[in-house]
Order: structure tokens, then C-alpha cells, then sequence
């Protein structure tokens, strides 16, 4: 790897790897605000106040200076490690704020941390997020079903029973059987006739039959 070191072509890109690790950690800031950790590669300093295009200005690539130019490689590629330490310490904190977690701790603290804990903080708080998420999804559904089945039973409570239809003429016209039938029968058949109720009806009803 020392014939890597100092190139123009490896400092250019670590170059343009800060330059898009910054503007990923702004982004995360412009949701959670800018958080209180030592910078990785300046512990005497928080991660958040370091001037990246001072830093950037600084170590570049300087034709004819190879000690300079090995300097810079390894002074970028430090400062990579840092915004990719601040940058996951920048996502677990949004990930607890989303989680409307209550430990402010992590968020607060100034002491430098190694990467493999940031790391594993992070991963515990996506994990835990992540099954939170499925718990609501699967009680918002059940809410939902529970919903539909409600309202259900009210519109089978509420809607009115069906009324018997009433025998047309037009109706009788499309019955083939019926379209030959005598009008008297079609009468009938409209007009029912209606049964006596008291006695003295019935007998007379029986004496005309």
C-alpha cells in the first residue's frame, strides 16, 4: 500500500468522500441538531464544530511535495474515520428520536467512543426500532379489521327490511304464461279479495258457495 500513498488520484477521492459524508451528516442534523461528540480525530474537540473546508483547504495535493502529500493521505483518510464515527453517531440518535426514547446519554455525551461500541448502539437501536414498527403495523391492521367489522353489524341493524313488491300489469305482460290469461284473472291477481272476519260473514260466504 506505500505506493498508494500521496497519490494524486487516492487524495482527490478522499477528498470527495468527506465532501459527501458532511453533506450526509447535515442532513441528519437538520432532523436531530447538531449532537455533543468528541471528534475521533481531535478528542480536545466536538465532532460538530470541526471546519471541514479548513481541513479540506489544508491538506491537498501539492505538486513536487511527496512527504506533504503522504501527510495529507493519512490526515484524510483520519478524518474519513471521523465523520463516519459522527455519522453513525448521528443516525443512532436520530433512531432513538424516533423511538421517543428517553436516554439521553448517548445523545449528551462528550467522551470519545470507539467505533465497534457506536456500532453495536446502533444496530441494538435498529433492531428494537424495527420491532416496534411491526408491533404498530400489526395493531393499526387489527384495529382496522376491528373497524370494518363494526361497522358491519351497524348497517346490518340499520337497513331497513325489504318491502313485497307489488304485482304489476307490466310485470304480468312479461310472464309468457300469463299474456293469454283473461283480465279477470290479471284482477285477481292484483286485487286479492278479502276473507270475511266475523261470523255472520262466514256463514253467508259459506251459503253462496
Amino acid at each position: 500500500m506505500s505506493q498508494f500513498l500521496g497519490r494524486q488520484d487516492c487524495i482527490e477521492s478522499l477528498r470527495k468522500d468527506l465532501v459527501d459524508l458532511q453533506g450526509a451528516i447535515l442532513d441528519v442534523f437538520s432532523r436531530t441538531g447538531p449532537g455533543r461528540f468528541s471528534s475521533w480525530k481531535f478528542p480536545d474537540k466536538l465532532s460538530s464544530n470541526l471546519d471541514m473546508v479548513a481541513l479540506l483547504e489544508q491538506y491537498d495535493f501539492v505538486d513536487g511535495e511527496d512527504a506533504f502529500n503522504q501527510h495529507s493521505h493519512i490526515v484524510l483518510l483520519e478524518l474519513v474515520i471521523d465523520r463516519l464515527l459522527l455519522l453513525l453517531q448521528s443516525f443512532n440518535a436520530y433512531v432513538e428520536q424516533i423511538r421517543c426514547s428517553h436516554r439521553r446519554e448517548q445523545t449528551q455525551q462528550k467522551g470519545c467512543l470507539s467505533v465497534g461500541l457506536v456500532v453495536r448502539n446502533y444496530w441494538s437501536n435498529l433492531v428494537q426500532f424495527d420491532n416496534l414498527k411491526v408491533r404498530a403495523c400489526t395493531k393499526t391492521s387489527r384495529n382496522r379489521q376491528t373497524q370494518r367489522h363494526v361497522m358491519r353489524q351497524r348497517q346490518c341493524h340499520l337497513s331497513p327490511p325489504k318491502l313485497a313488491q307489488r304485482v304489476t300489469i307490466a310485470d304480468i305482460a312479461y310472464l309468457p304464461s300469463l299474456q293469454k290469461a283473461p283480465s279477470s284473472f290479471c284482477h285477481r291477481i292484483m286485487y286479492p279479495p278479502v276473507l270475511p272476519t266475523t261470523p255472520h260473514a262466514i256463514l253467508k260466504l259459506t251459503a253462496t258457495m
